[in-house]
């Protein structure tokens, strides 16, 4: 259901990104909320409560087969309004140990912004009739953080990394190990120099932050113990940007069009905290 793209599209973090201001994608008032005889009916006869249990329990196990955990889900109907049309104020959830596509967090948390949400279902289809904003949030520890560096769909990708000068390989990587400490993220690079004889295997000991550019985040404020490394380290965007565990292109078969924005990011107590805004733009 494409209502869990709210929620996939915040591990798909190599998606453009952009300035967002939320108020220019949130339906315009007055709603359309009529308070007619359908509406006292189901409020008050219960049709509303169990259309509200109904819903959630959908979205629960919608979001439990994509991201692999339980969620909490708490959807916020109005008072004067037949739930039944798909129109409610609002919508939260909250996970534990999600994963998907090799990516892992401790938790994820997310609320619409608008005050007005309308989503119609049919042919077990879920649809936007309005754009649905939403604020998200994110907890990833230094055991998330390894779990990418091994997954399958990491090894793979940075096996295919190759160190090059003037169409020269120099080096290949073969391993990244990571450990965050004292709030900065370690990385051992480990990679292969070829030789006649075969290859000559090495490493490179890096310490970076993590910071925002254009959306994304990205490593900042590289250093290593070698002066030399430091000076290739600045002057080469390009690799340090593709080794980056949080912006590695993860395959998916569907294409999505919405549209998100990290906004902040922050390594705390050894952990590392991200929130955003993304918009789910309407398709009915």
């Amino acid at each position: 259901m494409r209502v869990v793209l709210v929620f996939i599209s915040l591990i798909l973090l190599q998606l453009s990104s952009f300035s967002m201001d939320t108020t220019v994608y949130c339906p315009k008032t007055p709603y359309n909320l009529s308070s007619n005889m359908g509406s006292k009916i189901a409020k008050y006869s219960g049709v509303n409560f169990l259309t509200k249990q109904l819903i959630e329990n959908l979205l629960k196990n919608t979001l439990k087969k994509e991201l692999n955990t339980d969620f909490d889900v708490n959807l916020k109907p109005f008072d004067n309004n037949n739930l039944l049309n798909g129109k409610f104020q609002s919508l939260s959830v909250f996970g534990q140990n999600a994963s998907k596509n090799g990516l892992f967090f401790s938790t994820i948390s997310a609320q619409t912004v608008c005050g007005f949400n309308h989503i119609k279902y049919e042919n077990e289809t879920l649809y936007f009739v309005e754009n649905m904003v939403v604020k998200f949030s994110a907890r990833m520890n230094e055991n998330d953080l390894n779990k990418i560096i091994n997954s399958n769909e990491y090894v793979n990708y940075i096996k295919n990394i190759k160190i090059k000068a003037n169409s020269n390989v120099l080096a290949e990587i073969s391993q990244i190990e990571t450990k965050i400490e004292n709030n900065k993220i370690n990385l051992k690079i480990n990679i292969l120099i070829p030789f006649v004889f075969g290859s000559l295997p090495q490493s490179i000991d890096i310490k970076t932050g993590l910071n925002i550019k254009n959306g994304k985040i990205v490593l900042s404020d590289i250093k290593s113990q070698n002066q030399l490394i430091d000076l290739l380290l600045q002057n080469s965007d390009i690799f340090i940007s593709k080794i980056n565990p949080f912006v590695f292109k993860v395959q998916t078969k569907d294409k999505y069009d919405i549209m998100l924005n990290v906004e902040n990011v922050k390594i705390d107590n050894n952990e590392i905290f991200i929130n955003g805004t993304l918009v789910v733009p309407k398709n009915h």
